[in-house]
């Protein structure tokens, strides 16, 4: 599931890259639209990165060593819990930083979408005031 998303992002990552065309009016709006959605698919990226190399690491520990069943002991268990639980830690501590990030851009983005409404507004206002309203 990861890695589909993470390839989902990195077509959508393309998608933004890629220039478009822009009512002339709405340049401004867009491309600030357009870079705080590139800097949430990049942190979102980051964020599956991190969880796929936990989870690559976890699973490499479980099959790294050749006979588990022989070494299993009290003291084995407790070093896995602990090994787990640290690597647990770090990637989830990783990851609510670049989640409060995300929360951030989505502020960002809803400032600009309302800023871009209430440009929408205005101008429909003044063609509803003056019938010669050329914009």
């Amino acid at each position: 599931k990861l890695t589909s998303l993470k390839n989902k992002l990195e077509r959508r990552q393309n998608l933004l890259n890629n220039p478009t065309s822009v009512l002339k009016n709405y340049t401004a709006f867009f491309n600030k639209k357009r870079e705080t959605e590139k800097k949430e698919v990049e942190n979102t990226l980051k964020n599956t990165e991190i969880l796929l190399k936990y989870y690559k690491a976890r699973a490499k520990y479980y099959i790294g060593e050749p006979f588990p069943l022989k070494t299993l002991s009290e003291e084995s268990m407790q070093k896995e819990d602990n090994y787990l639980n640290l690597e647990k830690f770090r990637v989830l501590s990783r990851l609510e930083g670049r989640l409060g990030k995300n929360i951030e851009l989505e502020k960002e983005n809803i400032s600009y979408l309302s800023s871009g409404l209430h440009h929408v507004l205005t101008e429909l206002k003044e063609i509803i005031k003056n019938k010669k309203y050329s914009g």
